[in-house]
């Protein structure tokens, strides 16, 4: 195996991002930088130098679309999905990835690697604040990631290293593909009608950080992305205001510890 640089990791997903970009352009989905993606292609017109990874929002039913015809819509077969609409996921949004690539993730059990990859999100009508629903979806979320939890990754202090030592390897019993099929049901059942708030309730949210106003995400712009465009949010700035605060301001930090490798 050869060692990749985060250049190359880069490279790689912007093939990956091309091809999400081609397959819902020519079937008339839905896909809007997201995160720190939106972000850099706001502030920076690519990448934020110090991050490495690309996020997608995709409405719920775009995102059931694009997951369950993706494989036959590419036109490249090295490029993989996998997510929990039909259940071949540990995590409980979508990656697209590269097959011929590996990226070991110190804080991740190495059986749920895959390589270089693009995660996508789905979102779903919800309420303002969370509820019951929230409150169940915070306990899913938390053992799906204690169950693919490295647990000889040290945490950030004595006391959360110590946790994962005793709890990890426990949790590790139970399926993460299952919980995070669960966590997808929840977050999409009995959406509320007319409400005007839309989230990410397929991470863990406990106060309600990743809602945001539906009219937000309804009209959408294009963006610099390392020499291509890419869709995004035309209400960026309320989004990143929400997200990030004084987003205008960078603040510069560690880039993740990876191992990447060519296959």
């Amino acid at each position: 195996m050869q060692e990749m640089t985060i250049d190359e990791i880069k490279q790689q997903e912007l093939v990956l991002m091309d091809e999400i970009h081609r397959v819902c352009e020519e079937h008339g989905l839905r896909y809007l930088l997201s995160y720190g993606s939106l972000l850099g292609a706001v502030r920076h017109e690519g990448f934020i130098p110090w991050d490495d990874d690309i996020d997608l929002f995709m409405p719920r039913e775009d995102y059931e679309v694009f997951m369950r015809h993706f494989d036959e819509w590419k036109s490249d077969e090295t490029i993989k999905v996998e997510s929990p609409v039909v259940g071949d996921s540990p995590f409980e949004f979508a990656k697209v990835y590269d097959s011929t690539s590996i990226i070991h993730q110190p804080h991740v059990r190495d059986r749920y690697s895959t390589g270089a990859w693009v995660d996508v999100f789905a979102y779903d009508a919800c309420e303002e604040r969370p509820g019951v629903r929230g409150a169940l979806l915070v306990l899913l979320t938390t053992l799906r990631y204690l169950s693919t939890t490295n647990p000889k990754n040290k945490g950030i202090n004595p006391a959360v290293t110590a946790i994962k030592r005793v709890f990890c390897p426990l949790f590790g019993l139970i399926s993460p593909y299952a919980l995070s099929r669960a966590i997808d049901r929840v977050a999409k059942a009995r959406p509320p009608k007319d409400s005007g708030w839309v989230g990410l309730l397929c991470t863990y949210d406990p106060h309600g950080r990743y809602r945001y106003r539906r009219e937000w995400m309804e009209t959408t712009a294009t963006y610099p992305f390392e020499g291509r465009r890419y869709v995004g949010p035309a209400a960026y700035d309320e989004i990143l205001t929400k997200d990030y605060g004084d987003w205008r301001e960078p603040h510069p930090t560690p880039m993740h510890t990876i191992d990447a490798y060519r296959l």
